[in-house]
């Protein structure tokens, strides 16, 4: 009995991980979104408070690709990192996007909750989101 005990334990411990931990919930614009305005801000959501030290161009990257689909990381100056504790959301504003493009946010480990936890995922990308900037008229 106590082996059986001992088991439900460790699996829903585990179903318990694979469900919780710190992740993002909720993105704005969201992963493929077309014709988004250049000028909007991204806005990221996370399932638990975060600590806004950790959230920075260090760990929030921003990239866009060329129409070789080459990559560009990071080429946003002046880009704003807002967190707001109510709603554990990011806003990410760069001053402008480049329109006509896919971008990309990447987040790393270096980016984590109040408790220390990083996001769960790879290593080096932790969350992705792409998503393709409105043409220019």
């Amino acid at each position: 009995m106590r082996r059986l005990v001992a088991v439900a334990v460790v699996v829903f411990s585990l179903l318990g991980m694979a469900r919780g931990g710190l992740r993002v919930v909720k993105s704005s614009p969201e992963e493929g979104a077309t014709g988004v305005d250049p000028a909007a801000p991204v806005v990221i959501v996370f399932s638990e408070a975060m600590d806004p030290k950790t959230l920075n161009r260090e760990s929030v990257e921003m990239a866009y690709a060329d129409k070789n689909l080459r990559f560009f990381r990071d080429p946003f100056l002046n880009t704003s990192y807002t967190y707001d504790e109510k709603s554990n959301s990011l806003t990410v504003k760069p001053p402008s996007l480049l329109p006509g493009k896919q971008i990309s946010v990447l987040i790393n480990s270096k980016a984590r909750s109040l408790s220390g936890a990083p996001l769960s995922g790879t290593e080096e990308v932790r969350f992705k989101l792409s998503f393709w900037t409105k043409e220019a008229k």
